[in-house]
This record gives C-alpha cells, structure tokens and sequence, in this order.
C-alpha cells in the first residue's frame, strides 16, 4: 500500500498548488480554503517558471494571497527543485523586500521543507539574499534599487508601485524604467529566463499596461467580482467555468462586504484595485450609459451624408499619439460613425491616408486639425486640385473642446457601433477620458460634434444632396 506521506511530498514537490497548502499553513497557522482560482493562480505560475522565455503577468485585488504565493513560495519551491537556481524578487520599498525574505527563509529552514528538498542548504543569509551551498539564491530588490552582480533565471515582480506613486507619471516612468535598463536585463539566459509579474490595477498607464503593450505576456486577470463568463484552465487539464458575478473569494468577500469596500475607497479606486478594471464603464467625463449605440453602422448608399475628422500627429514612436480618422455618415436625423483609422503615421504617409480615405467615402467634406505641419499639407492638397480639406482650429484643453458637446452626445445625436474591431479601443479610450493613455479619437470625435453643430454643419444639413441647393 503506497505511503500516504511519499504520495503527498510528491503532489508538493512536482505541483506547486499542494506546496503553496503547505507554505499557507506554515504562514497562517490554518489550511488554505479550496478555491479555483488558487488553483489557476498556482498552475499559471508553475507554467511560467517551467517554460522557455515564460512571460506572465498576473492581476489580481489586494488580500488574496498574491504575495505569498508568488514573493514567498514559489522562490522556495524553485530552489527546492533546483538549487541552483537564481530568483529575483522586486517589490515597492526595502521594508516589504525585508518582510518577503523574512518570511521565506521561515519556510526554507522549515523541518518539512528540509525533509522535502534535502539537497537545498543554506550557505549563507542576510536581510535581501540567501544564497544555497549549491550556487542558487533568492534576491529581494525594491524599485531602482541595485542589482549589480546579481544574475537571475526567474524573475518576480510583486507590486512595484504603491497605489499613490501609481498616480504620478513620474513613479510609473520610473517603474518602466527600472524594468527595462535593469530587471530585465538581468536574466542570465533571456532565451530560457522567466518574468513574472504579479500586481493589483492602479492606474489606466501602470505598470501592467505597459507589460500587455509588450505583447509577450500572457495575461491571467482575477478581478473580485467576474464582470464576463469566461473559461480559466486549471491543473489536470480541468477548466474553471467562472460565471458573471462570481466572487474571487466568497469566504472573505461578500457582495454586501464589496460594496462597502467600494464606498470606503471610492467607485475609481475599487474599479482598479479589486476589479482590474483603472476605467469605470460608466466613463469619467463621458457617461457611457448614455451614448447611442448601434450594432452596425448603416451601409454608405443609406447615408444622405459624409463626413470625415482627423486628429493628426506626426510621429511613429511607441509612445507618441495616433492620427485618427472618424467617417461619419447622416442618415434620419443622426450621424452615425461608419468607420475609424488610428495609426501612427509621419508627415507623408500622413498625407497618403487622407487621400486614401478621402477615395474610399467621397465625403462631403474633410475636417483636420489646423497646425503647422497640416497647413502646409493643405496648400499642397488645394494646388493638387482633388481635396479641399477644412482646418479647424483646435479652441482650448482637449477636455475643452469636448465639454460643450456632451448633451449633443447624451441625446443620440451620433451614434456608435459595437460590433466592428476598432470599438473596444473607442469605447475604453471614452471611458477614461480625460485620464486615458491617449485621446486622439476622442479629440476627433470632439472636432467633427463641434463642426456639425456650427453653421457650416447646419447648411450642409438644409442643402439638397442631389441638386447641392439649399431647401
């Protein structure tokens, strides 16, 4: 009959779910409750550590074992397996860094963890390192400290901003900064070395958005409260069906206790912190509840009339801002957006997409943003001889020119689309404006609402579209 103690250290040693029930109960004095999305939270972090170039970043709400599992016992159990690995662990502040690195080396000079990795010795320890007899370590860093000498095959990152430095562009540079010219380039294989981030929602340009830019992680989000059904995958190949409204942790939380949670911190705090969510789907400025909003735009022969607004820039850097187009067509009393380019663009391909857009919806007219560098596209275009582009003045902050339009935006005067590939993009942008990343289609948007309700726009609408003759 097999050995119940045998059969148990192994499930610990090859699953890091049942090693993480034992760090809990060594930690807390108490077992851990069942739940899925520990058990997805553990499979997903074995997954990263295991695999070649693992990349993952994981969100998740405060209180719900995200240091534990990732800062204190998953460097215990990659050097369990491995003594020779090397971890590095980077937080907010020297203190947490201390707290995190007090609470490991409890687990690893542990009696079960010793009977468990018997080949894992400590060779020597301080307040940040512990170093095995085998050549592998742990090192606790804190943002912008240094890590000179100190090489790494998984790197984690726990929180590398508190909640107010996420507020300040400054800190969140910082924490980019210190990712990019340091973290990261201490992996000693970056071929087979592991990142992994682990961290609450803080801000719409935080430090998560800008590893999802990156585009290799991959992306396990917990939010409190589900706000979609979606499928989760855990260990033996289950998946975890977890339904719209469903509680992360309903031993902790109930909905009542959220609520209160989100009264005490605020609707914007809570949506980013236990929600994931940096952007409330009600928007900011805009009310999204009150915007019209269709499944498909009406086709372009329907349409008595077109229009198309363009926010322009002329720089392609990955952080500067987008050239966006909206094509607006009017059909019974509304304008409806039929289609949207948002592209980075320099002065010529500028120039080529005006017109490539101007031939593809013959609008009636084309408005663009008056600066210095359209200027002189529209006198180049008027001497061409096929478009007459319009330049608008821009008048006051972005947040200015959006502002004397929201009522014309509340009464569905324009509506939007849903099911098209460039809405989601539109509507978070919408949702978080003025506080978003960037807000080109909304300035666009802004430009074309400000044109049509002028004189201009008004004339256009009292015209005869087949004989261009006033009613």
């Amino acid at each position: 009959m097999p050995d119940p103690r045998k059969k148990l250290d192994l499930a610990q040693k090859t699953i890091f779910y049942f090693f993480l029930l034992r760090v809990f109960a060594e930690l807390e004095g108490e077992p851990l409750k069942s739940l899925e999305y520990v058990d997805a939270l553990c499979l997903a972090l074995q997954q990263a550590t295991e695999a070649d170039a693992g990349r993952l970043l994981v969100t998740i709400p405060p209180r719900h074992l995200k240091s534990v599992a990732a800062a204190i016992a998953l460097p215990a159990w990659v050097l369990g397996r491995d003594p020779s690995a090397k971890v590095m662990v980077a937080t907010y502040s020297d203190t947490l860094s201390a707290e995190h690195a007090a609470k490991f080396a409890r687990v690893v000079n542990a009696t079960w963890y010793q009977r468990l990795f018997p080949n894992t010795r400590v060779a020597s320890s301080s307040k940040y390192e512990w170093r095995t007899t085998a050549g592998g370590a742990r090192y606790g860093v804190s943002l912008g400290g240094t890590v000179t000498g100190f090489g790494a095959d998984v790197i984690i990152i726990d929180d590398i901003l508190k909640g107010a430095e996420a507020r300040q562009e400054v800190m969140r540079a910082k924490a980019r900064l210190f990712y990019t010219e340091t973290l990261r380039s201490r992996l000693d294989n970056p071929r087979t070395g592991s990142i992994i981030a682990i961290m609450q929602r803080l801000h719409e340009d935080d430090f998560p958005a800008f590893l999802l830019e990156n585009g290799r992680y991959r992306h396990l989000n917990l939010p409190a409260t589900a706000e979609e059904t979606e499928e989760i995958q855990l260990y033996r190949g289950k998946v975890w069906l977890r339904k719209k409204g469903h509680i992360l942790d309903p031993y902790r939380f109930t909905e009542a206790g959220l609520a209160d949670q989100e009264k005490e911190m605020g609707r914007v705090a809570f949506a980013a912190q236990y929600q994931q969510r940096p952007v409330l789907p009600d928007g900011a400025v805009i009310d999204m509840k009150k915007i019209k909003l269709v499944d498909r735009p009406p086709e372009r022969k329907k349409c008595t009339y077109i229009i198309q607004s363009w926010d322009t820039a002329v720089e392609t850097g990955p952080k500067c801002s987008f050239s966006v187009c909206t094509t607006w067509g009017y059909r019974c009393g509304v304008w409806y957006l039929l289609d949207l380019l948002r592209a980075r663009l320099d002065g010529a391909d500028l120039k080529s997409r005006i017109l490539q857009m101007f031939r593809k919806w013959s609008p009636e007219e084309v408005l663009i943003e008056r600066t210095n560098a359209t200027q002189i596209m529209w006198s180049i275009m008027r001497q061409e001889g096929e478009l007459f582009p319009v330049l608008m003045d821009p008048d006051g902050s972005k947040l200015d020119r959006l502002v004397p339009h929201l009522d014309y935006l509340n009464d569905g005067a324009v509506a939007f689309p849903t099911e098209v590939d460039w809405w989601p993009t539109l509507r978070d942008e919408m949702r978080a404006f003025p506080e978003s990343r960037f807000d080109d289609q909304v300035d666009s948007l802004s430009q074309f609402m400000r044109w049509a309700r002028s004189g201009r726009g008004q004339a256009l609408l009292n015209t005869d579209p087949v004989t261009g003759r006033p009613y």
